[in-house]
């Protein structure tokens, strides 16, 4: 069976992997993906890039959070100070 072409593509920006365009189907720039100061990774679409249909947000939505799972890992595993 055929791989089906993604939705959206993520291409690296930075040989470290810190940031990423995306692009849509058709070719079309609809953001990037940046790891911010506090180690996650955010979507910034571009501006006034028009609409976006569900399909490919919920395409960024499933990059991001697989982005982001090592460090809510590390984040949900740190202990929590709490005072008396």
């Amino acid at each position: 069976m055929k791989k089906p072409k993604p939705i959206v593509m993520f291409l690296p920006k930075d040989p470290e992997g810190n940031s990423f365009d995306v692009y849509y189907a058709d070719g079309h720039k609809v953001g990037e993906v940046a790891k911010e100061v506090d180690g996650f990774f955010y979507f910034c679409p571009e501006p006034y890039i028009g609409t976006v249909p569900a399909h490919a947000l919920r395409g960024v939505a499933d990059e991001l959070d697989r982005l982001n799972k090592s460090r809510s890992k590390q984040v949900n595993a740190s202990p929590t100070i709490t005072t008396p």
